[in-house]
């Protein structure tokens, strides 16, 4: 075989590898299925009955960026335990980038959501379907600190019952929640979050602060526990003495 041969025998081989690059399929990343089961106890002022809250959450992760949620509360307050509204949600991230902003967040996304809040008919249903939207933004601080911030609106169309005051509100409902977290260890965190609750037509409004705490305990199960304490509230009834809330997330 003479030299011009091999030339020729080498060139295709790499014409071949090119070629395999280009049409190779890129890999999508695997679906996922997350249930996660989350437990809230609010202690109320005055002589309002404390809530019991238990929170179940099926999570559709299609791997595309985009999420579908579907959950189901139930509530148990005095004499009364049921089911509240469902929630049908979906989130998605929009913009993601390793790129440092502002000279302090870097790796960082921002996901947009939309959802309803479908009535059951029990004692804890809304009276009408309530159409919500937000947004939410996560970014690194540095190696073990991370940021999140997230906002929510809920259109209320007559009445929802809202477990942050354990009683019914006819008032559009505006959240925040802002979470710092260190994290010890790719398993462990603690955070600090700052949730506020304005009831955008009744002018009224609570804030919290208070720890948290997660562990992942392996790739398919994670624990998340913390306690909320009142800042300022400014509610007709009083308000919210504290809040427990822990919970458990199951990925398959």
């Amino acid at each position: 075989m003479n030299i011009n041969s091999i030339s020729f025998i080498a060139a295709l081989g790499v014409a071949a590898g090119v070629m395999a690059d280009q049409t190779a399929t890129p890999a999508t990343a695997p679906f996922k299925l997350n249930l996660s089961e989350e437990y809230g106890y609010y202690n109320f002022v005055g002589t309002k009955s404390s809530l019991n809250e238990f929170n179940t959450t099926l999570e559709f992760d299609f791997g595309t960026s985009v999420v579908a949620r579907v959950a189901l509360p139930v509530y148990s307050q005095g004499s009364e335990t049921n089911v509240g509204d469902v929630s049908l949600s979906f989130e998605a991230t929009v913009l993601k980038n390793q790129d440092t902003i502002l000279g302090l967040f870097h790796d960082w996304s921002l996901s947009v959501n939309a959802g309803v809040d479908v009535p059951t008919e029990t004692a804890f249903a809304s009276t009408n379907v309530n159409p919500f939207f937000g947004a939410e933004f996560d970014a690194n601080l540095s190696d073990s600190l991370t940021f999140s911030q997230s906002a929510e609106y809920t259109f209320v169309g007559g009445g929802a019952y809202v477990p942050l005051i354990g009683e019914f509100t006819n008032s559009d409902i505006l959240n925040f929640q802002t979470d710092l977290s260190m994290w010890f260890t790719k398993e462990v965190s603690v955070a600090a979050s700052f949730v506020q609750q304005y009831y955008v037509d009744a002018s009224e409004y609570q804030l919290f602060i208070g720890p948290m705490a997660s562990y992942e305990m392996t790739h398919y199960l994670n624990f998340n526990a913390g306690v909320l304490l009142p800042i300022t509230q400014t509610v007709s009834d009083g308000g919210t003495d504290y809040v427990i809330h822990a919970g458990v997330e199951f990925t398959f």
